[in-house]
């Protein structure tokens, strides 16, 4: 019998069946929008073990407030399978299932230490809201501050995010460090 998680007591929705023991390797489906946890309700009822991260944020309207529990990563769902080409048939009925994320190999695994890392910090308590995937050598914008607006190229420096500006003609650049601002991908 499978059982469900309740996001209350953790910060992340769980739908794991009682008899999986760590086997299978994890795998993401694309859902429709805001359909995560229907896909991870429907899958469960088809006896596979979904994650679905979810993180608690405060919505303010005009009468009230409320906290909502929101996927931290919108329209995906994790899935944990030890014969993907069998599940295949429980994936592509569910019609909330965009696809299963694949490379011209195959379908594309995930390895487990990043779902681990995502589990432990979800069920840890601590404050999580997802951020935009950046890469190092990115064309980044500061969103706050006194450099609010400023643009650059995204550099590591050691352990700390540096935002190098150019002056391409001259072919020369300056690096200021960037922790404490935010900031958003072009």
């Amino acid at each position: 019998m499978s059982e469900i998680v309740d996001a209350s007591a953790n910060a992340s929705y769980e739908v794991l069946p009682a008899c999986s023991v760590h086997a299978g390797k994890w795998y993401a489906l694309q859902t429709v929008p805001r359909h995560e946890k229907t896909v991870g309700i429907q899958l469960q009822m088809d006896g596979l073990d979904v994650f679905i991260p979810t993180f608690r944020k405060e919505s303010k309207w005009s009468d009230r407030r409320k906290v909502l529990d929101l996927p931290i990563f919108p329209g995906y769902a994790f899935l944990r399978s030890s014969d993907i080409s069998l599940d295949r048939k429980h994936i592509y009925r569910n019609r909330s299932v965009v696809r299963l994320l694949s490379s011209s190999a195959g379908p594309a695994e995930i390895p487990e230490a990043e779902i681990a890392a995502v589990r432990r910090v979800t069920q840890s308590g601590t404050a999580v809201e997802p951020v935009p995937f950046l890469t190092v050598g990115q064309r980044v914008r500061i969103k706050n501050g006194a450099l609010q607006g400023l643009e650059g190229s995204l550099l590591k420096v050691g352990r700390e995010n540096c935002l190098v500006i150019s002056v391409d003609l001259i072919q020369r650049s300056i690096s200021i460090r960037i922790q404490g601002y935010e900031i958003e991908p072009l």
